[in-house]
């Protein structure tokens, strides 16, 4: 009885992938013939109302796929961003300076054990 009820079981999860496979490709064709369409398409003979929803249509991909394409947006940059990048800066340059100044007087660092 076990092995009927788990053989049921794999052979509907092999409809369901085998489905779940058509469907994709069925979208991927849609998504090539409508994307040739428009490549086509003269956008002189466009109606205003097709030219809206093409519109809204890739605002809500944008929006549901999130295509991560962050070139639109402008940084925000503030005054504590250039302190903290000028302190950064400064402390960088010291131990530079520091180790310039350690390796010209031949003497060995001391060790900061200090936290």
């Amino acid at each position: 009885m076990e092995e009927a009820i788990e053989e049921e079981a794999a052979e509907q999860a092999r409809q369901v992938e085998r489905t779940r496979n058509n469907l994709n490709a069925l979208m991927a064709a849609g998504h090539l013939r409508a994307m040739e369409y428009l490549e086509e398409l003269d956008p002189a003979s466009m109606r205003f109302a097709d030219v809206a929803q093409v519109i809204r249509l890739h605002l809500d991909a944008v929006e549901k796929l999130d295509s991560g394409d962050e070139s639109g947006r402008e940084d925000v940059w503030r005054e504590a961003d250039d302190e903290m990048l000028d302190r950064v800066v400064d402390e960088i340059e010291a131990e530079e300076y520091q180790e310039n100044e350690e390796e010209n007087s031949g003497e060995e660092p001391e060790e900061d054990w200090e936290a």
